[in-house]
C-alpha cells in the first residue's frame, strides 16, 4: 500500500482499526471524520457539517482544525430524530488532566480510543517508530 498511489480513507469509530496504523505504517494521511448519521442538512456545526472539505484539498497542502465551540452531552436518537443536528448546549474547554486549561498544536492522529488504545504497544500502534 505504501507504493500505490495515494487514495483518501475516511471513516468513523470502529475503522480507526485500520485507519491509525495505515498511516503509523504508511504515512498515509487518513481522515477520522463524522458519523453519517450526523451529516444532515440542519447540522449547526461547522466541524461536523464541513469534515468533507478535508478530502478535496491539494497534496501538500495543509489545514487548521478547530474545536466546536459548543458540545452535547447526549446525541438524539438516531431512529426516531435522524435529521436532527446537534444540540450542543455545553462550552468546549480542552483540559490537562490535572484540570488546567491548555493548547495543543502539531500533525493530529486520531480515531476511536477504544479501537485504537488496543493496538498501542503493537506493531500497528507504535507511535515512537512514526
Amino acid at each position: 500500500m505504501k507504493k500505490a498511489k495515494p487514495k483518501w480513507l475516511m471513516g468513523y469509530s470502529d475503522i480507526s482499526t485500520l485507519l491509525f496504523p495505515l498511516t503509523l505504517l504508511t504515512g498515509i494521511v487518513s481522515v477520522h471524520g463524522t458519523n453519517l448519521m450526523e451529516m444532515v442538512p440542519s447540522q449547526a456545526d461547522d466541524l461536523t457539517k464541513n469534515c468533507l472539505l478535508r478530502l478535496s484539498q491539494e497534496k501538500g497542502s495543509s489545514s487548521t482544525q478547530q474545536s466546536s465551540v459548543f458540545f452535547q452531552l447526549k446525541g438524539p436518537s438516531f431512529s426516531n430524530e435522524f435529521e436532527l443536528g446537534f444540540k450542543a448546549t455545553e462550552k468546549t474547554m480542552w483540559k490537562t488532566l490535572d484540570n488546567k486549561p491548555c493548547k495543543m498544536t502539531g500533525r493530529v492522529i486520531g480515531g476511536c480510543l477504544d479501537t485504537v488504545s488496543a493496538l498501542v504497544g503493537t506493531s500497528y500502534g507504535n507511535l515512537d517508530n512514526f
